[in-house]
């Protein structure tokens, strides 16, 4: 025994957003001009992105671990690709090209920090961490608790 009211079905409060607006029009879009799905989530939503967005750590380094995992964090060797850089070795150990995995992991620097900090949280041994290609980061952290997910962004962060 309500009055009738004008219900957006493409959200659950039923309230129009411009979010749900923009993910049909997207949808509708993907569905009429694509050969087929290109992912398993054609209209962009990665269930896995949830591990960065929803870490409990500030949002700075949310962006930092998005930068890691995407590929667009300020590495000499990202620098040299896109034709900024002279040279892509590391500029702190020159020992090998200066890749995220490199710069966070296995660079003297980072790893002596990683160590350290290994002593004092339940971060995994470094040497464990496969460099499995871009999406490394994204990796680790699939594999870890949600405290520990934390704590490895507050680490390489600090890198």
């Amino acid at each position: 025994q309500q009055e009738d009211f004008i219900a957006w079905p493409f959200e659950k409060s039923e309230s129009f957003t411009v979010r749900s607006a923009y993910h049909l029009a997207m949808g509708e879009h993907m569905d009429r001009f694509s050969q087929g799905a290109s992912s398993t989530c054609p209209g962009g939503e990665r269930g896995m992105w949830n591990i960065v967005w929803r870490a409990l750590v500030p949002t700075k380094m949310k962006v930092f671990a998005w930068r890691v995992i995407t590929g667009t964090l300020a590495t000499n060797l990202e620098r040299n690709r896109r034709h900024i850089g002279i040279r892509a070795t590391c500029g702190m150990c020159g020992r090998g090209d200066e890749s995220s995995f490199h710069a966070l992991l296995v660079c003297p620097n980072a790893a002596s920090l990683w160590d350290a900090m290994k002593d004092r949280w339940p971060l995994p041994n470094r040497y464990d961490i496969a460099c499995t290609g871009d999406e490394w980061f994204l990796h680790l952290l699939a594999g870890q608790q949600s405290n520990v997910r934390d704590m490895i962004i507050m680490v390489l962060w600090r890198v």
